[in-house]
């Protein structure tokens, strides 16, 4: 039924296995800069990025996908981060006339680190 309803996923993830008969793993950080490249294990993808991952230009994401030569344990798809940042915390932001809070969706700017997080906002 998932299958059917919705649109293929991009990024695979052991929670899709049973959807798609599919075999990608459950945890397994290909991404690992420790890692062989030529390696099994950094081949077979477990679909989340790190905490770490992306603070330099440089930085890919690796995944497994549904399509083609990329399937589950045969090569993984590698796009670049784009750094992006939501700032939602409570009275932070503007409230809308309503009352709710609004979250805001921006970049994050460069060379950011855990102390200095800061965000260019955009208006939305």
């Amino acid at each position: 039924m998932f299958e059917s309803s919705q649109d293929p996923i991009i990024v695979g993830q052991a929670a899709y296995n049973t959807a798609y008969g599919t075999s990608f793993v459950a945890s397994g950080w290909c991404n690992d800069p420790t890692l062989d490249p030529a390696s099994a294990a950094a081949k077979r993808c477990d679909g989340y990025a790190r905490i770490q991952e992306g603070n330099k230009p440089a930085d890919l994401f690796g995944f497994n996908s549904l399509r083609g030569t990329f399937a589950p344990g045969v090569g993984k798809v590698q796009i670049p981060f784009q750094p992006k940042g939501l700032h939602d915390e409570m009275n932070s932001t503007a409230f809308d006339e309503f009352g709710r809070m609004q979250a805001n969706l921006g970049l994050e700017a460069p060379n950011a680190n855990p102390l200095l997080q800061n965000i260019i906002c955009t208006r939305t």
